[in-house]
């Protein structure tokens, strides 16, 4: 795969995410990913984790494999759970489970900024 082609596959599936995320997340988080109340600012990952974003930490926070719970409760919503009931198990949902995230955290790291 070209250098080319790898940016345009990665826009295309940020755009896809930002589908997702308007889906999923904006009701917590503006579609820029700004904080809607008390949900984190999620432009701001890259101070913490660099960029690109680590893909496989930041789809553990979505799809529940990590949580806050030595910070108090864990107020976001388990993703993975909501997939896993949306698309019930087997071969071609895992795909579009895995692949809901992987455009989600593809969308985040195409938001973040710098400042």
């Amino acid at each position: 795969m070209s250098l080319a082609s790898a940016g345009c596959e990665r826009a295309s599936n940020a755009e896809l995410g930002r589908v997702q995320f308007e889906r999923y997340c904006e009701s917590c988080h503006a579609i820029d990913g700004s904080s809607r109340g008390g949900a984190p600012d999620l432009r701001r990952l890259a101070r913490k984790y660099g960029t690109p974003l680590p893909h496989d930490e930041i789809a553990a926070w979505i799809d529940g494999r990590r949580g806050s719970e030595a910070h108090g409760t864990r107020d976001m919503p388990v993703w993975g759970d909501e997939l896993y009931e949306t698309f019930p198990a087997n071969e071609s949902t895992e795909t579009v489970r895995t692949g809901t995230i992987h455009v989600l955290v593809e969308y985040l790291d195409s938001i973040q900024r710098t400042d």
